[in-house]
């Protein structure tokens, strides 16, 4: 099995970062702050992770919204199953 690039591991923690509240991906800065990275490179992972089609972003009378798309999910869901095993092991030791 290939093994992940640095950027595809980032891009995955910039979506963890985003799974509790999509809409920071809208604001660069606050996206900084959470993954410890600058404004600039929070606004590439944004950038990247859109361009994936891992979020897309509608708007409505109150503004701007996040909506995860089902690629992002699975993804969150995978890493999900990884805890819930860890979680496994370690009540049972």
């Amino acid at each position: 099995m290939p093994r992940e690039s640095t950027m595809e591991r980032l891009l995955k923690l910039a979506l963890l970062e985003a799974a509790d509240n999509p809409n920071i991906l809208l604001d660069s800065k606050k996206l900084g702050e959470r993954l410890g990275v600058s404004d600039r490179q929070a606004r590439i992972y944004r950038r990247l992770l859109f361009e994936q089609n891992y979020f897309v972003i509608f708007e409505n009378p109150e503004g701007k919204n996040v909506i995860l798309t089902k690629k992002a999910l699975n993804i969150l869901n995978e890493y999900y199953q990884k805890l819930q095993k860890l979680a496994h092991v370690f009540i049972l030791n």
